[in-house]
């Protein structure tokens, strides 16, 4: 009695596999390969060069969905969150700061706009505090460095309502490293 099964990848009678399934074999391990590589670097926190020419590096790290959040040092010695949305299509509503928490805990950051965050069209960039004889103080950057995931929360120009999850391991030395090692952090 031979019987068929869709998940059966082997010909009975030979006990290899059929052109048709190696094929299927190969693409799979093709898309695989090609995605593996992506899953891992959307969860990494790592250290970029500034756009600017002698500014302090960024620590970046990248969502899922290709959105963007930087950490970064100004030469005023301001240190800024930037949230740079993915996507060709999508804007930033112009009069809505997006909200962001740690580890679904409170509190939830609820910025008002202008006075502590910026919005242009793909980004909103968010002023954090400033180091001062080598000392940081701020909250939200302490648990930015100690926490496990943020989630932002923005609405999009067009009304819709999105949010976007980073993950937070290895932001500490990558947030060091954009800081200056010789900054110390405090949440208070």
């Amino acid at each position: 009695m031979t019987r068929s099964h869709p998940f059966l990848f082997l010909h009975l009678a030979t006990n290899r596999p059929s052109p048709d399934q190696r094929r299927v074999r190969r693409a799979a391990l093709a898309t695989l390969a090609l995605l593996l590589p992506l899953a891992a670097s959307a969860a990494l926190w790592n250290v970029r060069p500034a756009p600017e020419a002698k500014a302090t590096p960024w620590a970046v790290v990248n969502s899922a969905a290709g959105d963007e959040l930087a950490v970064y040092r100004d030469k005023d010695n301001q240190v800024h969150l930037r949230f740079s949305i993915a996507g060709n299509f999508s804007r930033l509503a112009p009069k809505h700061c997006p909200t962001f928490q740690f580890d679904s805990a409170q509190p939830l950051y609820h910025l008002p706009l202008d006075e502590r965050c910026h919005i242009d069209k793909k980004h909103a960039v968010i002023d954090l505090g400033t180091v001062r004889n080598r000392v940081l103080v701020s909250a939200a950057v302490d648990q930015l460095m100690n926490g496990t995931q943020i989630e932002f929360r923005y609405v999009s120009e067009d009304g819709g309502y999105h949010e976007a999850d980073f993950p937070l391991k290895g932001s500490s030395a990558a947030i060091r490293r954009a800081l200056g090692r010789n900054v110390r952090v405090r949440a208070k």
